[in-house]
């Protein structure tokens, strides 16, 4: 009866907000520290690595960039972005996988235009300090997993499953830090 209903309902409407509903998508609204680390806790899912756009125009700009969260931006050891994947394709599906084998990837593209300190200087901490990395130590991969929390279960489903992932590989150090993609409360607020 259940998918008689569902098929019903994608007949009638379109796929696009039964698909919302059942994923858990919900209306973009601004965030803060404290909405963003009550709603990881809830799903189960780190809270210390978060990072955040400092204000709108880093957030317009890097929102152009990204081509549908959730989505990874991968950096090796030199600070300069790799490709998981090809990069006309859309879909973030591969990014499961890879980040299991992260460690044995070879021959992997990059972009020495892109590099880790161009992807950092627009961002801060939760609580609104510069991020600063330093490629010289001994981490083989920097992984940026950018969300948003209005895309519902696909945070549980994608976010949680890839970090996991990236902090249980063998063979390499991997360093993960979470981009929020919701618009900031702060960035209303008059100085």
């Amino acid at each position: 009866m259940k998918k008689i209903l569902i098929l019903f309902l994608l007949i009638v409407n379109s796929c696009v907000p039964v698909l919302k509903l059942y994923q858990g998508y919900s209306k973009p609204k601004p965030e803060d520290k404290t909405s963003l680390v009550r709603y990881l806790k809830k799903k189960k899912i780190k809270t210390d690595n978060i990072l955040v756009f400092k204000d709108s125009v880093s957030y317009k700009k890097i929102f152009r960039e990204i081509h549908g969260v959730p989505e990874l931006r991968v950096f090796n050891n030199l600070g300069i972005l790799i490709y998981y994947r090809d990069t006309f394709e859309s879909c973030s599906a591969p990014a499961y996988e890879f980040t299991k084998v992260i460690c044995s990837s070879a021959n992997l593209k990059s972009n020495d235009l892109k590099t880790i300190a161009i992807e950092t200087k627009n961002l801060v901490t939760l609580d609104n300090q510069p991020v600063l990395i330093s490629t010289a130590g001994d981490v083989d991969y920097y992984v940026f997993i950018y969300w948003m929390r209005a895309i519902g279960r696909l945070n549980k489903l994608k976010v949680k499953p890839w970090e996991n992932n990236l902090n249980n590989v063998s063979g390499c150090k991997v360093r993960v830090y979470k981009v929020n993609m919701d618009w900031q409360k702060r960035w209303d607020e008059k100085k």
